[in-house]
Formats: C-alpha cells, sequence, structure tokens
C-alpha cells in the first residue's frame, strides 16, 4: 500500500507463501512481569520497533548480533532474567542454528489483563521443532505480557532458514542483510495466538511486504 510501506500480497502467489521474513501480533498498559521460574523460559516480541537497519539499531557487526543487543536491553529493561537471542537469519547464519533448546520450552511473558499482571502464559514452543512446525509467532507477547500490533524481522523461512530471493530484483528479503532503513523490502508472516484475527500479516488472507525504513520488533528467546 503507496505511503505506508506494506503492500498486500494474496494466497494467489505460491512462490511468496513459503517465505515469512517478518511476523505479525496488538497492544495494552503494562506493569512489571513475573519471574518464569526454572520450569520454562520465556519469549517474546519487543515492544519497541526498529528499521531494518539492525546493525545500526543494536550497533554490532551483524544483524543477528544487534539484534540480540537489543534483545538484551529489552529484557534487562523490562526486569526478565536471563540470556536472550532473536529469532534472525542473515546471509552466513539460520534463526533456527542460533537458538537452543532450553528445559521446559519457551512460554509467553504472563499476560496482562485489566492492567494486573499475572494473566495466562502462552505456550510458544516445548523445542525447536516445535517452533518450526507450528510457527514462530504463535501465542507470542511482548516483553509485558500485551498483545502487540505489527509484524517483526526475522529474514527467515517457515523453517528456520534464512530468506533468500526477496520481494524484488536484488533484494535478499533481509533488508540488505539489516544495512538497509530505506526503499528495500522484508517480507511478513503471521504472529499471534491462531484463534485471534489481530494479525495484519495473517496467512489466511495472504502475506505483506514490508519496507524497511518501517519500525518492526524483532522476536527474543530466552536461552538458559
Amino acid at each position: 500500500m503507496p505511503g505506508v510501506g506494506l503492500l498486500r500480497l494474496h494466497a494467489s502467489s505460491p512462490a511468496l507463501l513459503a517465505v515469512f521474513g517478518l511476523a505479525c501480533s496488538s497492544g495494552s498498559t503494562h506493569t512489571a512481569p513475573v519471574d518464569a521460574g526454572a520450569n520454562h523460559a520465556r519469549a517474546f516480541a519487543t515492544s519497541t520497533g526498529y528499521t531494518g537497519n539492525l546493525r545500526a539499531e543494536g550497533n554490532a557487526s551483524t544483524g543477528p548480533l544487534a539484534a540480540d543487543k537489543l534483545c538484551e536491553q529489552v529484557a534487562a529493561a523490562a526486569g526478565l532474567p536471563g540470556t536472550f537471542k532473536a529469532w534472525l537469519s542473515d546471509a552466513t547464519s539460520n534463526a533456527v542454528d542460533r537458538i537452543q533448546d532450553v528445559p521446559g520450552g519457551w512460554y509467553s511473558v504472563p499476560m496482562v489483563v485489566s492492567g494486573v499482571d499475572g494473566g495466562t502464559e502462552y505456550p510458544i514452543a516445548a523445542d525447536k521443532s516445535a517452533l518450526v512446525a507450528t510457527g514462530v509467532g504463535v501465542n507470542m507477547l511482548d516483553e509485558h505480557g500485551n498483545i502487540r500490533p505489527g509484524c517483526a524481522w526475522t529474514g527467515t523461512l517457515p523453517n528456520g532458514t534464512k530468506v533468500v530471493n526477496g520481494p524484488a530484483p536484488g533484494s535478499d528479503g533481509r533488508c540488505t542483510d539489516w544495512t538497509s532503513s530505506g526503499a528495500d523490502y522484508a517480507i511478513a508472516g503471521n504472529i499471534g495466538p491462531a484463534s485471534t484475527a489481530l494479525s495484519e500479516c495473517d496467512v489466511s488472507s495472504g502475506l505483506a511486504v514490508t519496507q524497511c525504513s518501517q519500525k518492526q520488533p524483532i522476536y527474543c528467546f530466552e536461552q538458559n
């Protein structure tokens, strides 16, 4: 859609239906999150959005390393303990290889209900194989337990490997390996509880292509 950096690509485009460079999720007020404890780890989509130039946003030598730093900063500011890594691919690394399985799998931060923490903790995945089978963004909330509107940078296919061909000639589908905040594009897929219709990028209605100048969150997975 010209002017807002979002183009809708419908399900009749089979070459793109397999490509998810982003994913999507919608918002509320928050207080401090509850500690996950020893039974399982947390995963969240950042409440802060970043341009596709993640290397500059996170001040690191690669997009994934920069995104890791951003995950750590966001988690620390929200009072979430542990070490976090981003679900993000670039030319030399696949998101699925960057994330290690954790005991008990990943859950969302407890959902905020009427401004109060301690609501439902949504299961995200028991391990990496389940993560790629069900979709990374399923049941994903932000670091405060809020449902967050928008899409998340990943540069990653449903199987966890990097996107190779973008939506335009010469595009890598990863904002020029996370150095572009301009007219390049990355591809968007689905995020959020499967029972909701909150996602702009719901696969049932097609895919979206988001311009790298747009600010989008990233997925963060605890590694303990």
